[in-house]
């Protein structure tokens, strides 16, 4: 939490906190982590990703603090979770290279 006060104080027009591998290895949100660096933060908005397969997990993390939320796989397997989440939502889009997509 050290860094998201460091960049608050820095200026920084936003923090993103992704949790990449949280979907491949199946485990939840980071909603203690949402917390604590949301409590760190004054102006930049905070962007949190990573585990989030559902409305109630797009609803439990802007309530533990984040402004947007990002989804990445779940937008691919729930793409009603789009529109539903509204304009809190953003989808990020991975570009793999040097062959990754074939070993999946």
């Amino acid at each position: 939490m050290e860094l998201a006060a460091r960049y608050n104080e820095q200026g920084a027009d936003e923090v993103v906190f992704l949790d990449i591998t949280a979907s491949k290895e199946a485990r939840g949100i980071i909603i203690d982590v949402i917390e604590r660096a949301a409590d760190q933060l004054f102006l930049p908005p905070l962007t949190v990703g990573g585990g989030i397969r559902s409305i109630d997990d797009i609803r439990e993390i802007l309530r533990a603090g984040a402004d947007k939320v990002s989804i990445n796989t779940s937008a691919v397997q729930h793409p009603e979770l789009i529109s539903e989440g509204g304009g809190d939502v953003r989808v990020a889009v991975h570009r793999c290279c040097n062959g990754c997509a074939q070993k999946r």
